[in-house]
This record gives C-alpha cells, sequence and structure tokens, in this order.
C-alpha cells in the first residue's frame, strides 16, 4: 500500500469501495433503463430493436459493475500478491 495509507486490509477496501459506489451506480443504472423503457414502450419499431438490446446490456452491466467487479479484482491481486511474495 501506499505511504500513509490506513492499515486496512485489501478485502475492507474493496468491501468499503463498493459500499460507497452501490447508491450511484443503482442510481444511474436505474434512470437509464427507465429512460430506454420508455423509448421501448413509447418508440418506433427501429428504436425498440435498438432499445431493448440497450435496456439488457444496462441490466447486465449494473450487475456486474456492483456484484463482480469488486470480487474479481480482489482474487485477481490477491493472487497477484502471494505469487510476488514466493
Amino acid at each position: 500500500m501506499k505511504a500513509g495509507m490506513n492499515k486496512q486490509s485489501l478485502e475492507d477496501i474493496v468491501d468499503t469501495s463498493i459500499t460507497q459506489t452501490l447508491r450511484r451506480s443503482i442510481h444511474t443504472s436505474f434512470t437509464t433503463f427507465i429512460t430506454v423503457f420508455l423509448l421501448y414502450v413509447l418508440g418506433v419499431e427501429s428504436i425498440k430493436d435498438f432499445a431493448f438490446p440497450l435496456m439488457t446490456g444496462i441490466v447486465f452491466g449494473a450487475y456486474s459493475s456492483i456484484c463482480i467487479a469488486g470480487t474479481l479484482w480482489y482474487l485477481l491481486k490477491t493472487r497477484f500478491i502471494k505469487k510476488k511474495i514466493r
């Protein structure tokens, strides 16, 4: 860790980071989804064909950024630290 940082474990830092960004990520994804959903409901056929994959991408993107990214980064980081120690 960098000098001057608290002596928190890497797991605690990742958990705190996810907690701090959770509300913002949900709000951003939700408002974007509502906008695209309205385009899907009120739009013409060509817009509907474009809006549905966007809605799917927003849902899976929100899930991956909230639930997967922090955990995956932690796992990769701890493996690299273990390899450097050996």
